[in-house]
């Protein structure tokens, strides 16, 4: 060990050394010979673990020492030293960080790469910068066409809803409205339900067979009203959905937003009118049926 250390000092390209699990060859003596080694700042990254035979006064020598050398990366085995002595060095090799670029510099790659079974490995700390950079970066995301309608509201995204304002909820978990920014608004082929005027995706509530021509104009409602007008049909109630729209004054500019409004209202009364005769006949039925039974 003693020749290997003055033969490094000599040496001007060595910048990591691994002496691990050379115990018996390593004493106080070495540590003081490999202090001074250290301190000719060439060698930057260092390996001595599984090394028995250094004294606690040894190692709290070389602990001391470590603020005059530039080692910033190192390994010690945990069992030959103290939790508060492990503390201290990694508080001296954070600090020598700062003296050198030796082990960031990407023009130092191939070293740094190479430099494992440390404490905390080199290449880390160029992968958590590079991490960093790319999150910084403003992604401009890319442009696509929105479907159903080629509306301003939909392609900007204007806050508030736009000129008419839309909530999406499909069976497929995806939800959005046109309150959020336009770039998470859905894909794909739509469909407004004609009963809350709420969007689905067409091939998740209707099938990927039904053409767009097939429902364009006609009454068309999602599964959630389906469903709940199935179960109001059945108890004799009479299902009225929510009416999603703007809560802005309407103004003169805004025309479009009130006449949707008044039209999606319409719709509504027709389905309860709808829904409510339907209510009518089927305990006209049921009170035939017992009629007869009496």
């Amino acid at each position: 060990i003693e020749a290997i250390i003055l033969a490094l000092s000599k040496n001007k390209v060595c910048q990591a050394l691994y002496v691990q699990n050379l115990s018996k060859s390593i004493g106080d003596s070495q540590i003081k010979g490999l202090i001074s080694l250290l301190r000719k700042r060439k060698i930057w990254c260092l390996n001595i673990g599984e090394t028995y035979e250094v004294s606690n006064e040894g190692w709290q020598y070389f602990c001391d020492m470590l603020p005059e050398t530039f080692v910033t990366h190192l390994y010690v085995s945990e069992h030959v030293i103290s939790a508060e002595l492990k503390t201290l060095m990694r508080s001296h090799i954070r600090e020598n960080r700062k003296k050198h670029l030796k082990h960031c510099s990407p023009a130092n790659i191939k070293v740094i790469e190479k430099c494992t079974n440390m404490w905390w490995n080199p290449i880390n700390g160029i992968k958590n910068a590079n991490n960093a950079t790319r999150a910084a970066e403003v992604i401009k995301p890319a442009e696509v066409e929105y479907s159903p309608a080629d509306t301003k509201y939909w392609q900007e995204g204007l806050g508030k809803g736009g000129d008419v304002a839309w909530r999406f909820s499909c069976v497929c978990k995806e939800t959005c409205s046109s309150y959020e920014n336009y770039r998470y608004h859905p894909q794909g082929r739509m469909f407004e339900c004609s009963v809350c005027t709420v969007w689905s995706h067409t091939d998740c509530v209707l099938g990927t067979k039904v053409k767009d021509e097939d429902i364009d104009g006609k009454f068309v409602m999602c599964k959630s009203c389906e469903v709940k007008s199935r179960r109001a049909s059945k108890f004799g109630l009479v299902y009225t959905p929510p009416v999603y729209t703007s809560t802005d004054d309407i103004s003169e500019n805004n025309l479009h937003s009130s006449n949707s409004t008044q039209k999606r209202k319409k719709k509504t009364s027709l389905v309860e009118d709808s829904v409510a005769n339907s209510s009518t006949r089927s305990s006209r039925r049921k009170k035939e049926n017992v009629d007869e039974l009496l």
